[in-house]
């Protein structure tokens, strides 16, 4: 049988001048073939050597990723051969807010915090860099809801989100963060069904305000908290029942959704707020349904993050 109209041999060489002879005679002319077919095989993998060897050649940087949770100050260790970072940082979201025993309506969701992202360069010289992370809204009973703390990375800041109103004034959405100078997203208003709260502004290339908390119900639902710059949507408004409104859901934030609204009811216990998901860095907490039989809680809201991602050399 013949391979590519090689004959196969009748009995197999033992030296290379055997090899040529017994191949010649078996198939004229396929000596010169052969050498020119290892030739060429010779010749690409030569040059695959070669591109091989300028792959090696390619210096890839490489990276060091350092997360903080813990809420407060920091210090960032820079490693010795990190040229700079990618650092991402997200405030905390604000609680909602809750209105007293008998109050009308819902209280406001909580505000999410901002979103920041940038390229910081390193000096050589610099070692440390100093940051914090932002403490969530804490939960109240008959009070406006608590802002959300700051994040911050060296000369960068992310701005808290704002409580949701809730005793102390009508059930109103808590606005999202957002730096000085710039528009917050509005807190959704307090009505027979309450309205959505703002969704996040993109107000840079890496940048974006919160997404504002929905307002609380005095009837019906409470509105549905704001839409982050990421697309994740807020948090559900509480249910109502006709006649107490359920709470506004908390602002979303980058990282996730924020909580749902407490639901509206005549029943001890059945109205309050909640806070959103571990994990939801800087999202609002929902404010608190109204209750007729006695004083509910809202949802707390999330703290912040900071996450330095470091280039190295």
């Amino acid at each position: 049988m013949a391979l590519r109209g090689i004959p196969r041999l009748a009995s197999l060489p033992t030296t290379i001048g055997n090899w040529a002879e017994q191949l010649d005679k078996a198939a004229p002319g396929v000596l010169p073939w052969l050498q020119d077919f290892f030739a060429s095989v010779f010749r690409e993998f030569k040059d695959l050597r070669s591109r091989v060897g300028a792959l090696e050649s390619v210096s890839v940087a490489t990276t060091n990723t350092t997360t903080y949770t813990s809420t407060g100050a920091f210090t960032h260790t820079w490693s010795a051969n990190a040229v700079g970072a990618y650092v991402r940082i997200q405030a905390a979201g604000g609680s909602g807010g809750a209105r007293a025993s008998g109050a009308t309506g819902g209280g406001g969701g909580g505000g999410a915090g901002s979103y920041a992202e940038a390229y910081v360069y390193r000096s050589p010289s610099t070692t440390t860099t100093s940051g914090s992370v932002g403490t969530g809204g804490t939960a109240v009973t008959n009070a406006n809801g608590n802002a959300g703390g700051n994040s911050t990375f060296g000369n960068l800041t992310a701005y808290g989100g704002a409580g949701g109103l809730g005793g102390f004034g009508s059930g109103t959405g808590g606005v999202g963060g957002a730096p000085t100078g710039f528009t917050a997203p509005t807190g959704g208003a307090s009505g027979a069904t309450g309205s959505a709260g703002g969704n996040s502004t993109v107000i840079g290339v890496f940048s974006s305000t919160g997404a504002a908390g929905g307002g609380g119900g005095t009837a019906n639902a409470g509105g549905t908290g704001g839409i982050s710059s990421s697309g994740v949507i807020g948090g559900t408004g509480g249910t109502g029942n006709g006649t107490q409104g359920g709470g506004g859901g908390g602002g979303a934030s980058y990282f996730g959704t924020g909580g749902v609204g407490g639901n509206g009811s005549t029943t001890s216990g059945q109205s309050t707020g909640n806070a959103p998901a571990a994990g939801n860095y800087g999202a609002g907490g929902g404010g608190a349904g109204e209750n007729s039989a006695a004083n509910p809680t809202s949802g707390a809201g999330v703290d912040g993050i900071v996450i330095v991602v470091e280039v190295l050399a």
